[in-house]
């Protein structure tokens, strides 16, 4: 079984965490929500969301893949914990895949590992991320780091994570079964765009 190390702090974006964990538990990825916050983070807009386990209680080589997620604040909170970003750095060389959504992105590079990567990030980040080349794309993934712009790309960047980490047919059945193919037809509508 896979796993993901979902990191997430006081002010994190809930629906960018949970949109993502809910995509890849359905995966049958095991996606733990690992807080720096104490055991109840309060999110972005005032939700106490449940940790799986506290930074201090994982041994982060167990895992496939880190997670960021958005939030002006909690990004701020992750990209202070020297802990996070030692395990982004150590990711990266061991070329393992490492993602991060809206303002996830600083986390990454306070880490320093962006650099010769694509990417993209919520609109407005773009000049504080050393990106080889700035995408404005919903998701991008450049060699083990796939980034993503906001909450209503968060379950797109779920599925893509899903793919790089070889469960492709498993986003093809997910993707299937939460209407996903209903929802892309329906943005198409102008009704439901204003």
């Amino acid at each position: 079984m896979k796993k993901v190390a979902c990191f997430f702090a006081d002010g994190s974006e809930e629906l960018e965490l949970i949109a993502v964990v809910d995509v890849l538990r359905r995966g049958g990825v095991k996606a733990d929500l690992i807080s720096i916050s104490g055991p109840m983070p309060v999110s972005a807009h005032g939700i106490s969301i449940k940790a799986d386990y506290q930074m201090d209680a994982i041994q982060i080589e167990d895992y496939d893949a880190i997670f960021i997620p958005g939030g002006s604040k909690g990004a701020e909170n992750l990209s202070n914990h020297p802990e996070v970003l030692k395990a982004i750095r150590l990711f990266h060389t061991q070329a393992k895949l490492v993602s991060a959504i809206c303002a996830g992105p600083v986390v990454l590079e306070k880490a320093g590992i962006l650099a010769g990567h694509h990417g993209t990030s919520y609109p407005g980040f773009e000049g504080e991320l050393s990106f080889k080349v700035y995408e404005e794309k919903l998701v991008v993934a450049s060699e083990g780091v796939v980034t993503s712009r906001g909450p209503a790309t968060a379950l797109l960047l779920g599925f893509e994570l899903l793919r790089q980490l070889d469960l492709t047919e498993d986003a093809k059945r997910i993707w299937k079964g939460m209407l996903m193919p209903q929802l892309a037809q329906s943005i198409k509508d102008p009704e439901i765009r204003s």
